[in-house]
């Protein structure tokens, strides 16, 4: 299993779209511009792997979520996609640990009206780990039957991206 945020998230596509030892992964806010979408949507590696992409609400545009659809739809089911209500890129990564909670609300703007960055981090690793045991399983039983939706306990999580609601 792999897992990536932003240029990594796009490493991540990448890899598991064109190695077949890689069996899934976790693309976190995942930057998908500088791919090579036709070549890695053409990989018989999209329907043999599993891969959630887990968004940000506020920092993702169109462009990069047409593309995620797109390896979504071309995998015929097995990659899926997520948004973290409120979040923005930096609750993906590590700085609202070095910053903590006053200089994170007002450098980053990772609270307030936003998604506190606690409440985030907590959400995105129990998706995580909760994505990255049932891939596990899975591939144990040589099922390929995740469905995603059992993840959405989670009041903070959207199936699909905010702009599809």
């Amino acid at each position: 299993m792999m897992t990536g945020h932003s240029f990594g998230g796009g490493t991540t596509v990448a890899s598991i779209a064109q190695i077949p030892d890689i069996i899934g992964g976790v693309a976190l806010d995942a930057w998908t511009y500088p791919l090579e979408v036709e070549k890695d949507l053409d990989s018989p590696n999209l329907q043999r792997s599993r891969l959630l992409f887990l968004n940000s609400e506020l920092w993702q545009w169109r462009q990069n979520l047409d593309r995620m659809d797109r390896f979504c739809e071309k995998s015929g089911g097995t990659w899926k996609k997520l948004t973290l209500k409120g979040s923005h890129h930096h609750n993906f990564d590590e700085s609202p640990l070095w910053f903590g909670p006053l200089l994170s609300k007002h450098i980053l703007k990772l609270s307030g009206p936003n998604l506190d960055f606690e409440i985030g981090l907590r959400c995105i690793a129990q998706v995580c780990v909760r994505f990255g045991r049932n891939l596990l399983e899975a591939s144990i039983e040589s099922s390929t039957d995740y469905d995603v939706r059992k993840e959405l306990d989670d009041p903070e999580l959207i199936i699909g991206s905010d702009q599809e609601r």
